[in-house]
């Protein structure tokens, strides 16, 4: 008598001696377990991959060119930016965001100089969103504290324009290769730039979602922004998928051919938080008290500078 055969007689006892409580239970447990086998490898480990969004209009007579160095330096694409820093696109979508994309930023002129040029050139290439830079600069001495500075663009940035929807947050130090990555937001909060030239383009760690991210500004108000605690280097990225995922459950990225950014070799961040790993240990138990409901008793804004490529804010931290 072959496997199969001795299987389903024994199938049909149980199913003879099990009453219909006992049959539903065991229905549960086995959709329980084998219905993670048949999705994404993504989804175990708190991601879903996507297919970006298609670019519907890009500028056919824009170019880009890159440098010797792998960067893009256009200069008729920058001619088309507005003082302040804004572009408006002429793609009549009805899926045209308008967006702010966030720089914390102190003592890196040079990365500036590079990030504008080729950010713009770049956005404009792709040609499908309103938007603007805004360059948030520490205008103080104390430990670097890029997450307090993400909260103050945002809220900063909204103050000065209303309509934004869609918020990009992004180091001055990295830049997409693949003018397919769409830098727009999609239906979750997004990783973009997973997979850096630094890395060897693998993504070290699947919940890693720092560096370039975007989240519309309903989403970003739901998880009370940012920690403002992490003062020195490292923890904030860690801190701000806890609150993600424990809102959303799950983060995107586009496919790893896809994300592929440079990041610009610079020397090393800056003192550590030596405190990060007990923050990072009561995420969740401070969510709600810790970020943009408390953003306005950490910093004074000290100015608003409008430049050809960008807004400056200038903020002095608490």
């Amino acid at each position: 008598m072959s496997i199969w055969t001795n299987l389903r007689i024994t199938l049909l006892k149980w199913n003879d001696r099990l009453n219909f409580v006992e049959k539903f239970i065991i229905f549960i447990l086995l959709v329980t377990f084998l219905f993670p086998l048949t999705l994404p490898n993504s989804y175990h480990f708190g991601y879903v991959e996507i297919q970006p969004p298609k670019l519907l209009c890009p500028h056919k007579q824009f170019d880009l060119h890159k440098n010797a160095y792998g960067y893009f330096n256009n200069s008729e694409q920058l001619a088309a930016v507005n003082y302040g820093g804004q572009y408006s696109n002429h793609c009549d979508s009805k899926r045209k965001q308008r967006v702010a994309i966030i720089v914390p930023f102190r003592n890196r002129t040079e990365h500036l100089k590079i990030f504008l040029q080729h950010m713009h050139s770049f956005l404009i290439k792709q040609n499908q969103i309103d938007y603007q830079i805004f360059i948030i600069e520490q205008a103080d001495d104390k430990p670097f504290n890029r997450a307090n500075l993400l909260n103050i663009g945002f809220q900063e940035s909204i103050g000065l324009d209303s309509k934004i929807d869609c918020f990009i947050f992004h180091d001055v130090d990295i830049l997409p290769m693949n003018i397919e990555q769409t830098y727009s937001c999609t239906k979750l909060p997004k990783h973009l730039c997973s997979y850096l030239d630094k890395f060897r383009f693998v993504l070290i760690y699947p919940t890693l979602f720092g560096g370039a991210i975007t989240i519309s500004a309903e989403q970003f108000r739901q998880v009370n922004g940012y920690s403002n605690l992490y003062s020195g280097w490292g923890g904030e990225d860690d801190d701000f998928y806890q609150r993600v995922q424990h809102q959303f459950g799950l983060i995107e990225r586009y496919p790893s051919n896809v994300a592929r950014c440079i990041m610009i070799k610079h020397g090393h961040d800056g003192p550590s938080n030596v405190e990060r790993q007990k923050l990072l240990a009561d995420v969740l138990g401070r969510m709600s008290i810790d970020g943009l409901s408390t953003l306005n008793q950490t910093y004074v804004r000290k100015s608003i500078e409008s430049y050809p490529l960008y807004t400056k804010i200038r903020a002095e931290l608490n």
